[in-house]
Order: structure tokens, then sequence, then C-alpha cells
């Protein structure tokens, strides 16, 4: 049975040599659309932006308290773990969620568990390579199931043309 179900997702077919045009499932369109209203409403991803490194570690420092953004990030990471296991997600969807949780883990062992000042350089950077990096796959996403990404999420995505 499983083959129908992928099948009715094909709108053309062309020849001589070979073509398929698809269509993305709408259970996963919803799943995206799932991922980035949640991401959306993750302020630890946002407030101060990426922006020019020179005004970036002023801004983050006056926003952010690292305790609450060492939470946030542990929430996060345990709801895309939940999110993937409770919903029958694309390959593609569950390679972006893994992503996201690897860039998680990543920045929970850069900062530890605690971290006393703002002012630590090694949080400010642990913070911006996490929005890089949640960034990237928020584009893959956006661009693959064509789904706009409103502010301020949408501060994170990363310059067109970079990698």
């Amino acid at each position: 049975m499983k083959l129908f179900g992928w099948l009715r997702h094909i709108t053309g077919f062309s020849t001589p040599v070979a073509g398929i045009s698809w269509e993305s499932p709408e259970s996963q369109v919803s799943a995206a659309r799932a991922i980035l209203i949640y991401l959306e409403d993750r302020r630890v991803l946002t407030a101060g932006g990426i922006g020019d490194p020179r005004q970036r570690v002023t801004e983050i420092r006056r926003l952010e308290q690292p305790q609450f953004c060492i939470d946030s990030v542990l929430m996060m990471r345990m709801w895309l773990t939940e999110f993937q296991i409770e919903h029958d997600v694309s390959e593609f969807l569950s390679a972006r969620l893994g992503v996201m949780r690897q860039a998680c883990r990543h920045f929970l062992d850069t900062v530890g568990s605690y971290v006393p000042l703002v002012t630590s350089e090694r949080f400010v950077d642990a913070l911006i390579e996490l929005r890089k990096a949640i960034g990237a796959q928020v584009a893959l996403i956006a661009g693959k199931y064509k789904l706009d990404v409103s502010e301020p999420l949408s501060a994170i995505l990363p310059e067109p043309g970079m990698s």
C-alpha cells in the first residue's frame, strides 16, 4: 500500500529520457510549518540576532541571561526530539531535526550547565553558532516546503549565497 501512497503525490511525468514532478504531502508541509512556528517563539534564537560581529556581542550581552538560554535550549532539544518521535516526518525533515538537536547539544556542551556571566565570550560565541546552525536548517525547510519565515526568526537565516 505504501507504493500507492507516494504515487498520489506525483504531479507530472515527462519523457523521452525521464522526468517526474513531485508535490510534498500536506502532512509534511504541516509538520514543517509546525516546526517553524515553534522556533519563531524561541527567544534564545532571535534576541540580538546574528548580525555584525562588533555589535552582536554588546546586543546579546544586553538581552540574554545565560541560564534562561540554557533552559530554553534544553526545552527546544526536548521538543524537537518529541516532535520527531510523535510525527511521521520525511527523511528530509528527520535530518533537519537531527541537525538542530545536534546544534542544541553542541551549545549545551560548550557552555556547560551554568554560565555565571553573560559577558562570557564562550557563551556569546556558542549562542551565535547555535543561531547560525538553526537558521541554516530553517532556510532548508522553508525552501523545500515553500514556507515563509516571519520575524523574528528570519533574522537568523543565512545571507543569500552563503552556505
